[in-house]
């Protein structure tokens, strides 16, 4: 938060100046950050109350970007007032999408009709959270237009005039270059519209995204090069120069969104700028520190965002901890500082990317030593591009030719990187013991390279000017100091990977919406994932599944469990088994109706080296101290559904049992109750078939006797589901009752003795 920003600089300031006139400060400091993060949640509080208000309201704002969409403009309007039946309120920002948009541009104050709806948030572990997001920038609404008015033109000139400066530059960038036009708008403009998605995702997973975004590296080469060219080109005096040089880069920043990395880094340039003028010194921590004192007094809710941690993590691991490691390490060929440089910031912020992506990309060091030093040039080109585009096209087109193949090469380069082994280490989301380990042992190693620094400066400082210039010619032993730095790296990463705190049974019911999906992760390390499928939500398997593994560090299935052939329980399975996801073992039922559907889905994962194995009544799976059971299909079973073909499992571990039924009704429930009236009560069972009014009967949750039970199915589904009559027999076994619908993802975990169960989204338990 703002006020711990200000601590952070205060504090250094504090020890480096011994400036005690600053301790008076902070308590402002501190005040001014509550107020700005009870501002922000202030207005999330009058977001969701303006969205339980139903029918249309009026919006007015200066609308100041446009971006078309597939079938709609979508837009941003700033000053908004906000009218709504019962009230009116202010809001800073809002998101706003119109479906004619003819003659409104940048700048213009608008009127727009319409409803309001808020952000999906998200309800699984490892799911994109867009209203977090959202909020980190302020914005809590969206408004889905039906009319849209000019009420005042051009309101705002600077906002028009970036507009379509903008809107030239793509246009420019895509005519020069239609294959890598998007790119370079993207390193420029920061507007990833046209950028090719693979392209995208393949800079992500080998770890070089940044070169897409606008990092502190674009603006301090536009920057200083700026001031360069202004004082010794044109020879304007300095406080002009620094003045025109801090004025144009902020409508740049202006013009690209305003990112937090841009700002950022405006902020750093202008601070080095002045700090010259002034004849002072420039320190990096103290810019870093107002720069984060700035952006968060607007936006408190990015301390929560990892691009903030990202962007701030960089700067403070190359004014706090890099000096202390050249002091040390002594490096000298351009090579190895730049080396040093790269790792400095990769275990910075390896737990940070963990958090963020939940893996480790350990070749990205070898990258980004390669990719880096084109920065500067492929920016240039770009820049010369657009300049190029405005008065000699052909010309632009034979530079764009050049920066294409700038690109090619980055993307040969990461697609031989991405097919090496352990090219991505799947570490899943650390927990909080990792992150204090992490950071102790890095911080016990920086401690302990301040020391020996300390020492020997202050052994030099003491000795006589000839045993001074002996023993500043006696190097220390390079190869060992640099080794340590090998071995420190290789025990964060350790730390990381082996997932410290996993010796626990868990089970996650993800919400898929209208269908099914189970993840299980053994104390062994057994994993396990029952169906995978949903008809309310598309690629469930890419957006829902696939991040929930990641999230828990899953990177191989060894059972993969369909319990009966219905796309509300397969279809995201399908996308994983299609695309080559390890799966070890391919488990369906023996008494499936569908045996035509189902040597199709077995042709598939046989293709991929997996097992395919029917599975039926006393089958068994064993895992260290956990059993799985098949309890149905029983071998007299002649089923006439899928759903009463369904696998049933039982599940124990311990003291902990679980029952998971598929959607199994009619005859094959009656099965499962015959088998489980023989057995102790369960301490959770998944309610077959989403909750349906006409599965799990009275005598069959008699029979089971749940302490919880839990329910998969969407929000306002045509089914009905959850029934109201489900709801009420299990009210009567007294049992907790968690709905996906209700509580987003509901979390198991036990350790066969103790056991706890609570919603993602709720937290209730």
């Amino acid at each position: 938060m703002p006020g711990g920003a200000a601590v952070l600089l205060a504090l250094y300031q504090l020890i480096r100046n011994r400036q005690y006139w600053l301790g008076p400060i902070l308590s402002v400091f501190l005040i001014w950050g509550y107020l700005c993060c009870g501002q922000a949640v202030e207005n999330e509080k009058i977001a969701i109350s303006l969205l339980e208000q139903q029918g249309e309201v009026k919006a007015i704002g200066v609308i100041v970007s446009l971006s078309p969409k597939a079938n709609s403009t979508q837009g941003m309007l700033e000053d908004v007032t906000l009218q709504t039946k019962m009230d009116t309120v202010q809001l800073k920002k809002l998101i706003v999408y119109l479906s004619d948009a003819t003659g409104i541009t940048e700048g213009d104050q608008i009127t727009v009709i319409g409803t309001l709806s808020g952000f999906d948030t998200a309800t699984n572990p490892g799911q994109f959270d867009y209203r977090a997001y959202q909020a980190a920038h302020g914005i809590y609404l969206q408004l889905y237009g039906k009319d849209a008015r000019i009420v005042k033109a051009s309101v705002r000139p600077p906002e028009r005039w970036l507009g379509t400066l903008r809107r030239s530059a793509m246009d420019i960038f895509l005519n020069a270059s239609p294959t890598s036009g998007g790119t370079m708008a993207a390193m420029v403009l920061g507007d990833k519209t046209n950028l090719p998605e693979e392209r995208y995702q393949l800079y992500l997973e080998t770890g070089i995204g940044h070169i897409l975004t606008l990092s502190g590296l674009h603006l301090s080469l536009l920057g200083v090069g700026l001031y360069g060219f202004l004082r010794k080109k044109v020879t304007i005096p300095t406080w002009p120069a620094a003045v025109g040089m801090t004025v144009a880069l902020f409508l740049y920043v202006r013009l690209i969104g305003s990112g937090i990395s841009a700002v950022r880094a405006m902020v750093a340039i202008v601070c080095s700028i002045l700090a010259g003028c002034l004849g002072k010194t420039y320190d990096s921590l103290s810019a870093a520190g107002l720069g984060m004192l700035l952006i968060l007094t607007e936006y408190p809710m990015q301390i929560c965002r990892p691009a903030f941690w990202l962007s701030f993590g960089a700067v403070l691991a190359m004014g706090g901890i890099l000096p202390e490691l050249n002091r040390w390490l002594k490096p000298q060929k351009k090579l190895a500082k730049t080396m040093l440089s790269v790792l400095v910031i990769w275990i910075a912020l390896m737990p940070v990317t963990a958090i963020n992506q939940y893996v480790i990309q350990p070749y990205s060091l070898l990258l980004n030593l390669v990719v880096v030093p084109m920065m500067g040039p492929l920016l240039i080109g770009c820049i010369g591009v657009l300049g190029l585009g405005m008065a000699i096209p052909t010309a632009a087109s034979w530079v764009a030719r050049a920066i294409e193949a700038a690109f090619w090469a980055m993307d040969r380069l990461c697609e031989l990187t991405i097919n090496l082994p352990g090219s991505e280490l799947i570490v899943g989301a650390p927990r909080y013991s990792q992150l204090m380990i992490y950071y102790g042992v890095l911080a016990g190693f920086l401690l302990l390279v301040v020391y020996r620094n300390r020492r020997e400066w202050e052994a030099q400082e003491n000795t006589v000017y000839e045993e001074r210039s002996e023993k500043l010619s006696a190097k220390p032993n390079a190869f060992l100091r640099w080794s340590s730095v090998v071995v420190l790296c290789a025990a964060l990463v350790l730390v990381l990977f082996l997932g410290v705190g996993r010796n626990r049974l868990q089970m996650i019911f993800l919400d898929v919406g209208q269908g099914d999906c189970i993840c299980i992760r053994m104390p062994g390390g057994t994993t396990m994932v029952v169906d995978g499928g949903s008809t309310s939500e598309e690629q469930v398997g890419e957006y829902r599944i696939l991040p929930c593994l990641t999230w828990a560090g899953i990177d191989r299935i060894d059972y993969l469990v369909i319990t009966h052939l219905d796309e509300d329980h397969l279809n995201g399975l399908m996308e994983l088994l299609q695309a080559g996801f390890p799966v070890g073992h391919l488990l369906m039922s023996k008494a499936t109706t569908k045996w035509s559907k189902m040597e199709l889905i077995g042709e598939i994962a046989e293709k991929n080296g997996t097992k395919v194995v029917l599975m039926g009544e006393n089958d068994m799976i064993m895992s260290g101290k956990v059993e799985v059971k098949c309890v149905s299909p029983a071998k007299t079973l002649a089923p006439e559904t899928e759903n009463e073909a369904s696998v049933v499992l039982e599940l124990t571990y311990g003291q902990f049992s679980c029952l998971l039924t598929g959607d199994v009704e009619g005859d094959g429930e009656q099965a499962v109750e015959t088998y489980v009236k023989n057995q102790s009560a369960y301490t959770v069972l998944k309610v077959a078939h989403h909750g349906s009014k006409y599965s799990t009967s009275e005598v069959f949750l008699t029979a089971v006797a749940p302490k919880a039970a839990v329910i998969s199915c969407s929000k306002n589904n045509s089914y009905g589901h959850p029934h109201a009559e489900l709801i009420a027999r299990l009210e009567k076994t007294g049992c907790d009752i968690f709905c996906t619908a209700d509580c987003g993802a509901v979390m198991v975990e036990t350790d066969g003795v103790r056991w706890k169960i609570y919603g993602y989204v709720s937290g209730e338990s």
